[in-house]
């Protein structure tokens, strides 16, 4: 549950600052400057969430996290979560839930998702 919480807080704050951060650049100087805070603030954010996800881990589920499976499960919500907020649609959100899911599934339960 308390990864649950700390997944849902995290991606609120992302996604709050994707689109603060969607505004049309004036000019390539702005448009870099933006690139770089938006690349800052992921991993700010990305930092903070795996600290509190692991302050709430027990060690079979940090050590689930670490496996090769744990880590491209992760990718995948990674990815999917990223399209969905540059290219939103609903199968977009379906495919970054079921891979989010499975990731938290897996991290949780150990039962590898199908």
């Amino acid at each position: 549950m308390a990864l649950a919480v700390a997944l849902l807080v995290g991606l609120s704050i992302w996604l709050l600052i994707d689109v603060w951060q969607s505004r049309t650049p004036v000019d390539p100087q702005e448009a870099e400057a933006m690139n770089q805070q938006r690349e800052l603030n992921t991993q700010l954010m990305q930092d903070s969430l795996s600290d509190q996800v692991a302050g709430t881990l027990n060690n079979e589920q940090q050590e689930r996290m670490d496996t090769s499976l744990g880590l491209a499960l992760f990718r995948k919500c990674t990815e999917w979560t990223e399209f969905n907020d540059n290219h939103p649609s609903e199968n977009a959100r379906i495919n970054e839930e079921r891979a989010c899911g499975d990731y938290r599934q897996y991290v949780e339960t150990g039962v590898i998702p199908e």
